[in-house]
């Protein structure tokens, strides 16, 4: 059995000979896999690095995913080559995950385009497996995807940090500690459910509260996180001395918490002005 991963798989859904022959050729020489799917089902399930498909075929992906498509796009992170002219309006699709394969092929291009994802694919792997081991970064991200419209699949989201569902239930909990009012949508087996974090409720006089200091300074780290994601969303300013002091923090700190939701949402830049000191 061929071990699919998005760090030595190319997906190729095509009935052209030459993109057919280009592929293999370079991917023979980067002693890489080839995954020819016969269902849409086949793309969307094995890992890959990147997706080389017919224009006909891009569509009958999109047709395929149906309700789900908004999520898929909003996770994919591979590169989706398209041959051919697609019916589908591609506008609101992030503009890196599309590219359109030039009308007259070479395997100088493929090599090159395969090669540049294959790179990419090999530092974000890196990279993923030393941020997911940080709860705070697994929190926000189920945050992101809650935000976006995106339903919560335990069995995705483990996949996807590779932790536990312990662990991923632990990092929920956690989420619903920090926003009492969030409303989260789960998926499971096609059906959605909807679940509001339980309200809080009064300790007993006397009763030490469960929860220690380093776990409430966790706590507020998440909600000014959600605050500045929920600034940035409505494409409002963060000016840095009033919310240093408001949230009594340093500039590293605002730094580094600016930082995290440029890793966790790449497609939205934030800058920086130096001259009004705000992002």
């Amino acid at each position: 059995m061929k071990n699919f991963s998005i760090t030595n798989t190319i997906a190729v859904w095509s009935d052209n000979i030459e993109i057919l022959e280009y592929t293999k050729t370079v991917a023979d020489e980067l002693k890489l896999i080839i995954l020819e799917p016969d269902h849409a089902v086949d793309l969307i399930a094995t890992p890959c690095f990147i997706k080389i498909i017919d224009a006909k075929y891009f569509d009958k992906l999109y047709q395929g995913l149906g309700d789900s498509r908004d999520e898929f796009f909003l996770h994919n992170a591979n590169k989706i080559a398209i041959y051919g002219n697609s019916r589908i309006d591609k506008q609101w699709i992030p503009k890196n995950l599309i590219e359109e394969i030039p009308f007259v092929l070479s395997k100088k291009y493929f090599s090159k385009l395969i090669k540049q994802e294959l790179d990419s694919a090999i530092k974000e792997d890196s990279y993923r497996k030393k941020q997911f081991k940080k709860r705070i970064f697994r929190i926000m991200s189920l945050y992101h995807i809650n935000e976006n419209g995106g339903n919560i699949n335990v069995e995705k989201v483990t996949s996807r940090f590779d932790v536990d569902n312990r662990t991923v239930r632990r990092d929920i909990e956690a989420l619903k500690k920090a926003v009492p009012k969030i409303n989260l949508m789960f998926e499971k087996n096609y059906n959605i459910t909807s679940m509001r974090a339980p309200k809080k409720r009064k300790a007993p006089a006397g009763l030490k509260t469960e929860t220690n200091e380093r776990e409430a300074q966790f706590n507020n780290w998440v909600k000014r996180l959600i605050y500045f994601y929920n600034v940035l969303k409505k494409e409002a300013t963060i000016n840095v001395d009033s919310n240093c002091k408001k949230f009594s923090i340093t500039d590293r700190s605002l730094r580094r918490d600016i930082k995290l939701l440029r890793e966790i949402n790449p497609e939205r830049k934030i800058s920086y002005s130096k001259v009004k000191g705000y992002y």
